[in-house]
C-alpha cells in the first residue's frame, strides 16, 4: 500500500476522532455519536450499533477475517470510536451501553497494544490504566479480566 495514502487515512482519522471528541465536550452528542457512525463506516466498513452488540470475544473474532490473526491496527480504531461511544453514553446516563462498551475498548485494547510496538505509547498505556481502574467492581467476562493479567504480563507491569 502507498505510504502516502496510509499517512493520509491515519490524519483523516486522527481529524474524525479530534471532531468527535469537540462535539462530546461541547454536549453535542448526537452530532459526535453521528461522527462515530461515520468514521466506523469509513474505516471498519461496520455500524458501530452491530459492533456494540457483540461480546468481547465476537468482537476480536470480528477482526480476524477468517484468519488465525487479528488486525491490531483495526482493533485500536475500533477501541478508540468505542472509548468515545463510552463516554457520550456515560455523559447521557446510560450506564449499561457506557459498560459495555467499556468492556469491548477494554478487551481490544489488551489483545492489540502488546502486539503492536506503535500503540506502546503513554496515552494508550494511561487510557488503559484507567479503564481498568473504572471497571474495578463491575461484572466483567472472564476473557477480559484474563486480557488484564497476560496484558500486565507482557508488558512488564505490576500484578495486584
Amino acid at each position: 500500500m502507498n505510504s502516502d495514502y496510509i499517512i493520509r487515512m491515519i490524519e483523516q482519522f486522527i481529524q474524525a476522532i479530534v471532531a468527535i471528541v469537540k462535539a462530546r465536550k461541547a454536549g453535542n452528542y448526537e452530532e459526535a455519536f453521528h461522527q462515530i457512525q461515520n468514521a466506523s463506516q469509513r474505516y471498519l466498513q461496520a455500524d458501530i450499533i452491530t459492533l456494540l452488540n457483540k461480546t468481547p470475544e465476537q468482537l476480536l473474532e470480528y477482526f480476524k477475517s477468517g484468519t488465525k490473526y487479528f488486525d491490531a491496527e483495526q482493533c485500536v480504531v475500533c477501541a478508540d470510536l468505542l472509548y468515545e461511544t463510552a463516554l457520550i453514553c456515560e455523559s447521557k446516563q446510560c450506564e449499561d451501553l457506557s459498560l459495555h462498551a467499556k468492556i469491548l475498548c477494554l478487551h481490544l485494547y489488551l489483545n492489540a497494544i502488546p502486539k503492536e510496538k506503535q500503540f506502546q505509547t503513554q496515552a494508550y498505556m494511561e487510557k488503559v490504566s484507567d479503564l481498568i481502574k473504572d471497571l474495578e467492581g463491575k461484572t466483567i467476562p472472564e476473557t477480559v479480566r484474563e486480557g488484564i493479567h497476560v496484558y500486565r504480563k507482557a508488558l512488564n507491569q505490576e500484578i495486584p
